[in-house]
């Protein structure tokens, strides 16, 4: 099974991928992206990797795009060579928004509304 880490403030978003997803991933769930950066740093703390996260863009106190920098920096200053960091799948209702996050950092992208068959698609191709 997938260790995930759901990044969402739509508690009705992440309850339908949990339930989605539970027969092929545990999800641990953030409903902003100060929770997510705190869940990615106590993670080695307590035993937990993360194969992929799921990080919606639009979210209070910090977007998924300062999430995925400050992610991504903390890779670097672990000497995780670039692309080698753990699978960010970008969320949101705005294309451009996910597309310019993508050619930054994130590993793939979705646009909301989405296919859950296309989710675990791309979870399939990112997670190794």
């Amino acid at each position: 099974m997938w260790r995930l880490l759901v990044v969402d403030d739509d508690a009705s978003n992440c309850k339908m991928l949990r339930e989605f997803l539970q027969d092929k991933a545990y999800c641990d769930v953030a409903f902003n992206g100060k929770e997510a950066l705190q869940a990615l740093i106590e993670a080695p703390q307590i035993g937990r990797k993360y194969d992929a996260i799921l990080l919606d863009f639009s979210m209070p106190v910090l977007d998924g795009g300062q999430v995925l920098k400050s992610l991504r920096e903390q890779e670097k200053l672990q000497g995780v060579p670039e692309g080698r960091g753990v699978p960010v799948i970008m969320i949101s209702a705005h294309e451009e928004v996910v597309i310019s996050c993508f050619k930054e950092c994130c590993d793939d992208y979705l646009v909301k509304p989405y296919s859950l068959v296309v989710l675990i698609e791309k979870l399939n191709k990112l997670i190794r």
